[in-house]
């Protein structure tokens, strides 16, 4: 039986998107899947995004892949409420699954609010200690440490991937992904 996700996918043809063609897909991330079935399901989901579309539940599991199924299915409720109110764009539930954010601790699944319409979305699942935090706080942003107040669970795995929460003063801070911001009230 053929469903729309398994239909040959030909160059030039209406399923196939002039922007991002199935071909270079397969050139981009073909390798990745068992069978040309899974090829093309997983392209339908990549133009799905890109035509700025909320993967359904099991499209999300689907990408994040069998060994991570149950865990997506998890985290998906939260990330779609998000995608569906702004907090977060469709391409960026689609990374959550892609990239396995969080999916060895839904927990890590938080944001805070830096701006009138945008938000910080943690999307690293590695907790630290408190003074870890503070160590890549202070030396990062040159804090003055006896000022600086952590609010856990911070989360670091790099450089440019991280998410730490805190007080300087009166004012609130979230650190994510090597950017600085203040959180908005």
């Amino acid at each position: 039986m053929t469903n729309e996700a398994t239909k040959p996918i030909k160059p030039g043809s209406e399923q196939d998107d002039p922007e991002y063609p199935y071909l270079l897909f397969v050139q981009d991330r073909g390798w990745k899947y068992a069978d040309e079935g899974q090829r093309q399901a997983a392209y339908l989901r990549e133009i799905l995004v890109r035509h700025n579309k909320i993967l359904n539940e099991d499209e999300f599991a689907a990408e994040a892949g069998e060994k991570y199924a149950d865990a997506a299915k998890v985290i998906y409720p939260k990330l779609a409420v998000w995608a569906r109110s702004g907090i977060i764009t469709p391409r960026e539930l689609f990374n959550y699954a892609r990239h396995l954010w969080c999916m060895s601790n839904p927990e890590a699944l938080v944001y805070v609010q830096v701006g009138a319409k945008r938000w910080a979305v943690n999307n690293c699942d590695k907790e630290i200690t408190v003074e870890r935090a503070m160590e890549i706080v202070c030396r990062e942003w040159c804090f003055e440490k006896a000022q600086v107040h952590i609010q856990e669970p911070a989360y670091y795995e790099s450089t440019d991937w991280n998410y730490i929460r805190f007080r300087c003063g009166p004012l609130h801070w979230v650190m994510q992904n090597g950017e600085l911001e203040q959180q908005y009230n």
